[in-house]
Order: structure tokens, then sequence, then C-alpha cells
């Protein structure tokens, strides 16, 4: 791209009819164009090279949300474990004395889950 900008600054010097009586300032129009373009280019690589790491910076707003969900369903399902856990073992689920209660009005496992479960507030 560069070898482009410069073939187009010699084709308009030596297009310009009035530069060809002065050589000297017609090679210091060119040296400095050349030159001025050179900066630009640093400058444009500068440019991209920053918004390239502001992009890569940037985190969108997705991610927070996904980050959210993932851990609210992480949470739902760690709490679906705990009480399929207390359902079937109703001692272990820290309500000792209730469950003792269960046990001793109730003669078989099926119905002192369904008592159990009746009896629990949710």
């Amino acid at each position: 791209m560069h070898r482009v900008l410069i073939d187009i600054v010699s084709t308009a010097a030596n297009a310009t009819p009035g530069l060809g009586r002065y050589p000297p300032f017609k090679r210091e129009i060119v040296a400095i164009a050349s030159s001025t373009l050179d900066d630009f280019g640093i400058e444009a690589k500068k440019m991209v090279v920053a918004l390239v790491d502001m992009e890569r910076a940037f985190v969108p707003p997705q991610h927070f949300i996904r980050l959210v969900q993932r851990r609210l369903g992480r949470q739902r399902r760690e709490e679906e474990m705990k009480n399929r856990a207390s359902e079937r073992h109703p001692a272990q689920a820290g309500n000792s004395s209730g469950s003792e209660v269960l046990q001793s009005e109730n003669g078989n496992g099926n119905s002192m889950r369904e008592a159990w479960l009746n009896q629990a507030t949710w």
C-alpha cells in the first residue's frame, strides 16, 4: 500500500507542469510528501493497534448475564440434589426428631415417606 501511495505522489509531481522548471523544489516536495505519508502510516498503525486492544479488552454484557445464569442454574441443581437426597433419607435431612415421630407412627417406608412429605413445609 505504501508503495502505491509513493507512486501516486511521484506521478502527481511529474504531471504538474510548473515543477519541471525547478527540479530541486520538485525533489523536496516529493520527499516531504513521502515522509508525511510515512508518518501517517505510523500513526494509522498505532490507531489500529489501539482499536484492536480496546476491542479485545471489551467484555460484552452477555458475558456477565451468562455468568449469573450459570451460577443460578448451578445453585438450582444443587438445591434439587439436596431435596432429592432429603426425600430419600428424611432422617439425615437434619430434622431427626420429626422423622423419628414418623417412624414410630408408620410401619412401612412408603407411608412414612408420604407422611413426611405431607408434614414438610415448603
